[in-house]
């Protein structure tokens, strides 16, 4: 049965490796971190929904519906990945900032995902619907990531809108890392074909739409990779892209340091991309 792990004065969930022997390969599934029972509403937890601290390998949701989390309403962080020992967490298909119906606002009172401290090689989303983070709502970043030891984590094909800005690398977190260039002369970005520059060399980049002339990646649409001097043509493009909506892209290096957004193009009618 599900937990309801709310109203607490620190976290609601904190993984911490403690001791020598520690505490990691934990499973949180199922849970309303944050809410009331009907997870339609916030009872928060004040310092945060759920805190891992210098612990590894931790799944926290899930690949089923089953297995998400809600973690909303809570006066802080979301989640927070903290500390040089915490590798290796996966963060698969919860509500982060939104109530159980996916959708209703339902913010935490700072980042949604929060990476600092030293963090290393953590996943945030994947290539199934499923495993899908929605990161919304909240007054700051959807994604924040700080510190020049806190690298190698990345933040794949998650829904992340309706945030001030989707994702902030601060002091040199994922190894400074610059989001893709999207221009509209040469570079740019039509029905079937997304074009930019400036990425590492053979990254992946991932495409995301959306409908509000921001940088919010709604919708995932595909990916493709750049060639070894950073620049990428992404074509014979099926669907996902409308002319009118708005384009962003985000990179990912050899080394799994995810970027911000790039600044996003308006998507031309097919052939509009020389």
């Amino acid at each position: 049965k599900r937990n309801i792990i709310s109203g607490n004065t620190g976290y609601g969930i904190v993984i911490d490796n403690v001791d020598a022997y520690g505490t990691g390969s934990n499973s949180v599934y199922g849970n309303y971190i944050g809410t009331n029972a009907a997870g339609t509403g916030a009872i928060a937890n004040t310092s945060g929904g759920l805190y891992i601290h210098s612990s590894a390998s931790n799944m926290i949701g899930g690949s089923t519906s089953g297995y998400r989390n809600v973690i909303s309403g809570n006066t802080s962080y979301g989640i927070q990945i903290s500390g040089s020992g915490a590798t290796s967490n996966l963060v698969y298909g919860n509500y982060i900032g939104v109530a159980s119906d996916g959708t209703t606002a339902l913010t935490n009172g700072a980042y949604g995902a929060f990476f600092d401290a030293g963090a290393q090689s953590n996943i945030l989303g994947g290539p199934i619907s499923a495993i899908r983070n929605i990161i919304a709502n909240h007054t700051t970043a959807g994604i924040y990531a700080t510190g020049a030891t806190t690298k190698y984590n990345k933040w794949l094909y998650n829904i992340n809108y309706g945030n001030t800005t989707p994702i902030t690398l601060a002091s040199s977190a994922n190894e400074s890392i610059a989001p893709p260039s999207l221009a509209p002369s040469p570079y740019c970005a039509d029905t079937n074909t997304v074009k930019g520059t400036g990425a590492a060399a053979n990254a992946t980049i991932y495409v995301y739409t959306n409908d509000d002339g921001d940088n919010d990646c709604e919708a995932y649409v595909t990916y493709g990779t750049a060639d070894g001097s950073g620049n990428f043509t992404i074509d014979n493009i099926s669907s996902g892209l409308t002319a009118g909506q708005y384009v962003t892209v985000i990179q990912t290096n050899s080394s799994n340091d995810s970027s911000a957004a790039a600044t996003k193009v308006t998507i031309g009618a097919a052939g509009t991309c020389p």
